[in-house]
């Protein structure tokens, strides 16, 4: 699921960026505009001005209408709003990138070393010293769904709830074994 919401990301971003040309994940519009300093009129990608052609009627008496073409400026006010909307959604989709990717990082880290955080919430609950080998052998009883759980437990609540429910197992594990 965290690799979906980061493909997701990545995929909205792309799709933002294709209103740009020649840029692929719009890096180089945003490191032109803000870190070097470029005015959004200077680079050309969200222009304010443009040429429009009008046509205006006139009319000339004894021929008729007449179709007169002139080109003037014209301003484009949506672009201001665009480029506006552009720059904070790529900022948003930046950090959600990142912030998606340390949550991937750090959930992968938790389930990789498990039995080491497992001993760890045994350890920090009880009041006598345990041995490391009982603690081994009953991080090693726990299958990797049980441990998970206990992980998604501590993180959805409290460490000390998924922690509590551990050390209870521990006892009843301890005390049938011993």
């Amino acid at each position: 699921m965290k690799i979906w919401h980061i493909v997701n990301v990545v995929v909205a971003q792309f799709l933002l960026c294709l209103l740009i040309p020649n840029d692929l994940f719009g890096f180089k519009t945003v490191w032109k505009m803000h870190i070097n300093g470029y005015e959004w009129k200077e680079s050309g990608v969200f222009p304010r001005l443009t040429t429009c052609d009008i046509a205006i009627r006139q009319y000339s008496g004894e021929i008729g209408d007449r179709i007169k073409h002139e080109q003037t400026q014209c301003f484009l006010a949506a672009n201001n709003y665009i480029e506006k909307v552009f720059f904070w959604t790529w900022i948003i989709f930046v950090v959600l990138f990142f912030i998606n990717l340390y949550s991937l990082c750090n959930w992968s880290w938790k389930i990789w070393n498990s039995k080491i955080i497992v001993q760890q919430y045994i350890e920090e609950r009880l009041e006598k010293e345990q041995s490391k080998e009982t603690l081994a052998e009953y991080a090693n009883l726990l299958l990797p769904d049980a441990r998970f759980t206990i992980l998604m437990v501590a993180a959805q609540s409290h460490e000390m709830i998924g922690a509590a429910d551990l050390v209870t197992g521990y006892m009843e594990w301890k005390n049938i074994r011993y």
